[in-house]
Order: C-alpha cells, then sequence, then structure tokens
C-alpha cells in the first residue's frame, strides 16, 4: 500500500506552522516598542491585520516557489544519481515545508 501525501495534508501542516509561528510570536514581540517603522511593510500596512495577511501570502508564495524548485531538482538530478523515484509536487512542498519549519523554531 502506497501512501501519498494529499493537498489536505499540506494545507493542514501549513496551517499549523503558521499557527505555531504566531504563538511563538506573540511571546517574543515587543509589544512596547516606541520607534518608528523600520521595514518595508510597516510602512506599507500601517494596519496589523494587512501586515499578518500579506506576510501569510508571502510565505506561501515562496514555499510553492521553492516547492517547484526542489521538485524539479529532485525529478532530474537526484533520480538519476541515485536511482530513486521521482517525486510529486505534494511530496515536494511537505519536504520543503518540513525543513523550513525545523530551521524557523
Amino acid at each position: 500500500m502506497r501512501k501519498n501525501i494529499t493537498s489536505l495534508f499540506n494545507i493542514v501542516s501549513t496551517f499549523g506552522l503558521f499557527t505555531v509561528l504566531a504563538i511563538h510570536f506573540m511571546f517574543i514581540a515587543d509589544l512596547n516598542r516606541q520607534t518608528q517603522p523600520v521595514n518595508l511593510i510597516d510602512i506599507l500596512f500601517e494596519d496589523a491585520g494587512y501586515a499578518v495577511l500579506f506576510h501569510f501570502l508571502l510565505v506561501l508564495m515562496v514555499a510553492v516557489t521553492i516547492s517547484l524548485i526542489f521538485r524539479e531538482i529532485w525529478n532530474r538530478l537526484i533520480v538519476d544519481v541515485f536511482s530513486l523515484r521521482s517525486i510529486t509536487f505534494n511530496e515536494a512542498y511537505a519536504l520543503c515545508f518540513l525543513l523550513t519549519s525545523v530551521v524557523l523554531i
């Protein structure tokens, strides 16, 4: 029986990681910051809700792009060098997201 990584698994794991990162940020954020915004996102989005949505979409776009690149590298190089099977986009996304979450947390 072959166990596939599905899109639903990727959606749930993405939501779970963003939840953990949001909780982590709440504990380390300096809420009494009295300085002016120092980055472009703070300048463009005065409302915190829009900034969070922008960060979410930005990370999601980067994750999809990196997953597509990782899948192509795996299927074109790793498969030939090590005689392994090709991977799907869902598997590439899950691997990239797992590695990203290990690095970030």
